[in-house]
């Protein structure tokens, strides 16, 4: 037999049978049902109990600088939060500016904050203790002092802005009394998110405990400071720590 007549054939039952199965794949996958796409959840940082910086040295664990609101014009805002003999300053250069620093590690949902703190600069301002803030920072616990002895404890609330509302939700507002905080002295204060109860104390003195069942979750501490409507201000935090209550 001819070898050539021989080869034709079986090269064309070759092609015939490689096409079927060529095809037989693609009308498979193509019927097959496609696999839900798996959303894998990115893992949240890790839950410290407990946590001290004497900003001695640059710290990764804090987050960038956080500022809630400024009159300062797209772009040109001056404020800063930075490391300067040993200290954590927010130095204020823009009027009614709210900056935040967010240590990046969880703490627990029951934390206390501690930090020592010097106001300088003029006594229209703010400095702010922060617990149970949630991972994009639109929520969270605030404990706030200022040099002209008054004291509140809110909740922010980032979606009240989009309503134009105001994001700062107040739990409780009062007056410090004599010798409880000094306008241009280092202050010992401390924020004591407990279950539902939150206490604010300040140089070993307690100023306000009330409750308030919003937020419940653990979350991310931080430290806060504010301008108003006259400069210069600036916030001193000598050391800041957390731990269980």
């Amino acid at each position: 037999m001819n070898k050539k007549k021989l080869l034709v054939p079986l090269l064309v039952l070759m092609f015939a049978s490689l096409a079927c199965s060529f095809g037989g794949i693609g009308k498979e996958e193509a019927l097959a049902p496609t696999a839900t796409p798996v959303n894998t959840a990115v893992p949240e940082a890790p839950i410290e109990k407990s946590f001290y910086d004497d900003f001695s040295t640059t710290q990764s664990t804090w987050g960038d600088l956080k500022v809630v609101t400024t009159q300062a014009k797209p772009g040109q805002m001056k404020t800063s939060a930075k490391y300067e003999d040993g200290k954590m300053i927010f130095e204020f250069r823009d009027l009614e500016t709210y900056a935040y620093k967010f240590n990046q590690n969880r703490s627990q949902s029951n934390v206390v904050l501690e930090a020592q703190i010097l106001p300088t600069g003029h006594t229209s301002n703010g400095m702010a203790l922060v617990c149970r803030a949630n991972s994009d920072l639109t929520e969270w616990y605030e404990a706030r002092l200022s040099s002209t002895s008054q004291y509140w404890l809110f909740r922010y609330d980032a979606a009240l802005r989009e309503k134009d509302q105001n994001p700062y939700v107040l739990i409780k507002q009062g007056s410090l009394p004599i010798n409880v905080f000094y306008p241009a002295k280092p202050n010992v204060v401390r924020f004591t998110c407990q279950d539902n109860n939150l206490k604010l104390e300040s140089n070993g003195q307690e100023v306000i405990s009330t409750s308030d069942g919003a937020l419940t979750k653990g979350g991310l501490a931080g430290i806060g400071a504010m301008s108003h409507e006259i400069l210069p201000v600036a916030i001193q935090f000598d050391y800041f720590s957390y731990g269980q209550p």
